[in-house]
Order: structure tokens, then C-alpha cells, then sequence
């Protein structure tokens, strides 16, 4: 071997160690750089306040003895002389009547379930997807202690098994249970007697069952004329309820819920009066409400406190059962990619982020869309030029 093919070989040798070298170096630095990974993130820009619904209220007295089987539940409307209540000398009046409801919709059921127009069409597997979300809606309302719920849930499970028994071809026909729930109905309506008094609605409007002793305290139309004093002495009182109190009658669909607000706070800095609605949240209830701002005027002297009263469309237990909640507006919602700021870096001017992928690392831009306090969304597209979700973004330069 002569002395230049040694020298050449020497030569590939020592750029193959180099490149070894380098690559295990640049391998150690990628391996050792903290990485986090990119993700979809939502953000709310939002306000929080404590507020009270106001509505115009009548409440429902009966002062005579006895037991009461209510006729209506909670929202239900109300015209003049709707039936309210009933009046029984005995409780078990009352058991009686509800066990009369319960079989006679169960007999109903088993009815429809043969019928033979509610099992033409039906496919089986469509049956038993509804059979199997049934059964987990009732174990929910099991869950959650929402006993009103399970009432209904399961029954309506009981009636799509006998559907099922019936496409099934386990069973063919209802009658013997027909005539045995018919047997049973009988005997408790042998048991009854005709209520000893009726309570009924002295005008129109919706039924509420709770009572907290603020009905006659404040209207709607006193709204216009509350002063900070005024709202103070509303927050702070402790209103009683009459003993002979057993409802009330809310005379519009509509309730409008009140609060204070700092001058400081976004809703007022936007200026949002013309806001046609708002999302609102409640700290007792996970559903999101549709309001729009009827008001928003200061109340002190310095302009430093505004009252903010919105308007709700919206009468369900929530609303009906408390008449003091957190409140949560929520203005604006993003959605982008979350880039933690200790991430950012700049390249000829461009914001982004260094992304790793193997031992590759990439500059990819951002587009900045909110800013918290440790952290940037950054829009969410396909574009590969920019930081997309699961990119492992470096979190120590590039």
C-alpha cells in the first residue's frame, strides 16, 4: 500500500470520526433540550361577578289545614284559575294518587310497545344502541342523585325492552300485564276520596315552589331607581317568608339578573351596551345561558362602580331555586395553539418557535391570536410553516 492511499485513507477516517462525533454531540444537545409539546387550547375572556334575579312575583297562601298534592311543577304556566294544589285530610291520599299515575302510564307503555305500528320499521340494532344509552343516561341520574330524572329514564328503558321483547319474539303480547296493572289501578282508586279543598291561581304567569322572602322586597320596575345603598341593602338582608307561603307566581317568562361590576372590569371598558347577547355561567350550574345587557350605568358618585343588569329568556330549576349566583361573562372565546412564551424566538425579524423532530430542529412561525401571561395561542392551521398541534416546541433556544 503506498504512502497517498494511506494518506486518503487517513484523511475518510478522520472525517468519519468527526462526523461521529459531531452527530452524537448535536444528538446529546437535541436529546437534553426541553421540549413541550404543542396542543389545542381554549381560552374565555371573561368577567366575574355576584348578582341577584329580580323578578315581578305573587306569592301563594293557603291557610287552611291538610296535605297538598301539587298539580303543577316548577316553570310550569299558569293561567287565571289554573289548579295548583289539592288539599287531602290524609297523606295517603297522596300515595294513592301517584300510584294510580304510575300504573296507568305503565300500562300505557306496555300498550304502545305492542301496538304494531311502533315495532314496523324498527331494526334491531338501532333498538339496542337507544336500549344501551338509555341505560347509561339512567345510571347518570343515578349518579348525579337527580331522582326526578331517574323516574323518567327508567321508564323509558322499561318501555324499549318490551319493545325489544317484542321484535325479539320473546313476547307477543302485554295482555296479562295490561290486566293485572288494570286490576291494581282499581283497587287504589277504590281507595280514594275527592280533595277537601283546591288551591288555584289567581292570575297568569309561571309556578315556582321556592320561596326565599325577597318576592315583595324588589320588582323589575324598581331597577331604574336602586341606588348603591339600595343594592347593598338588598345583598345583605335577610327577607322571612310567610308560614302560609306554599308558592308563587312569577308573571313573565322573562327575569332579569343584577349586579355590580368595577369600573376596570372588561365589559365596561368595551362598552358592550349594544351587545345584542353574552354567554353567562353560573357557579351552581354547568349549563351556559344566553343573556343580552339591558343596562350598564354607574352607581357611585367617582363613576368607579357600575350596575350591569341582563336580561334572560331562560326559566329552569337553576334560575328558579337561587336567587343569589357567581356569574361569570364571558366575552370573547379563542381557540389556538398554545406556545408557551419561554418558546419564542425570533428569526430575520419573524416570531415562531423551534420545533424538534428526530435530531431535526425546524423554525416554524406563529400567529399570534391572545396573549396570557405565560403563554401565546397562535392560530390553528395546516400550514406547515407554522407551529401545528403535537410539534415538540424547544423551550431553550435553537
Amino acid at each position: 500500500m503506498n504512502s497517498i492511499t494511506v494518506k486518503v485513507m487517513g484523511v475518510v477516517l478522520s472525517i468519519f470520526i468527526l462526523l461521529m462525533v459531531g452527530s452524537q454531540f448535536v444528538y446529546f444537545v437535541s436529546d437534553s433540550s426541553e421540549t413541550e409539546e404543542a396542543v389545542l387550547y381554549t381560552v374565555d375572556e371573561s368577567a366575574s361577578f355576584r348578582g341577584m334575579f329580580v323578578r315581578d312575583e305573587k306569592v301563594i297562601e293557603y291557610d287552611g289545614d291538610g296535605i297538598l298534592q301539587f298539580n303543577v311543577s316548577d316553570a310550569s304556566k299558569l293561567s287565571t284559575d289554573s289548579v295548583i294544589a289539592y288539599v287531602y285530610d290524609d297523606e295517603q291520599q297522596i300515595y294513592y294518587k301517584s300510584q294510580i299515575e304510575k300504573l296507568t302510564s305503565l300500562k300505557e307503555d306496555y300498550e304502545k310497545a305492542q301496538n304494531p305500528g311502533t315495532t314496523s320499521g324498527i331494526e334491531t340494532e338501532a333498538l339496542r344502541t337507544k336500549i344501551s344509552q338509555q341505560y347509561m343516561e339512567l345510571i347518570e341520574s343515578c349518579d348525579s342523585e337527580d331522582y326526578g330524572s331517574v323516574y323518567s329514564a327508567r321508564k323509558e328503558l322499561m318501555y324499549l325492552l318490551n319493545v325489544n321483547n317484542i321484535i325479539t319474539r320473546n313476547d307477543t303480547d302485554f295482555s296479562e300485564q295490561i290486566t293485572e296493572l288494570e286490576s291494581m289501578i282499581s283497587e287504589y282508586e277504590s281507595l280514594t276520596v275527592d280533595p277537601k279543598d283546591t288551591i288555584t291561581s289567581s292570575d297568569s304567569g309561571y309556578f315556582a315552589s321556592t320561596l326565599d322572602g325577597y318576592e315583595g322586597l324588589v320588582s323589575v320596575s324598581d331597577i331604574d331607581y336602586l341606588t348603591e345603598e339600595r343594592i347593598d341593602s338588598l345583598f345583605n338582608a335577610e327577607p322571612e317568608t310567610s308560614e302560609n307561603a306554599i308558592g308563587k307566581i312569577i308573571s313573565e317568562y322573562d327575569t332579569k339578573f343584577i349586579g355590580v361590576i368595577e369600573k376596570s372590569n372588561k365589559l365596561v371598558e368595551l362598552s358592550l351596551l349594544s351587545s345584542n347577547s353574552l354567554s353567562v355561567r353560573f357557579s351552581s350550574s354547568d349549563n351556559v345561558y344566553t343573556m343580552s345587557i339591558d343596562t350598564i350605568r354607574p352607581i357611585d358618585e367617582n363613576e368607579e362602580e357600575y350596575l350591569i343588569v341582563l336580561d334572560c329568556t331562560v326559566l329552569d330549576e337553576t334560575l328558579l331555586q337561587n336567587r343569589f349566583e357567581n356569574a361569570e361573562l364571558v366575552f370573547e372565546e379563542y381557540t389556538g395553539v398554545k406556545v408557551p412564551r419561554e418558546a419564542i424566538r425570533f428569526k430575520d425579524g419573524v416570531k415562531g418557535v423551534y420545533t424538534l423532530f428526530g435530531q431535526e430542529t425546524t423554525f416554524k412561525k406563529i400567529d399570534v391570536i391572545y396573549e396570557g401571561d405565560d403563554f401565546v395561542l397562535s392560530s390553528n392551521t395546516d400550514d406547515t410553516a407554522y407551529v401545528n398541534v403535537y410539534d415538540q416546541m424547544l423551550l431553550e433556544g435553537g
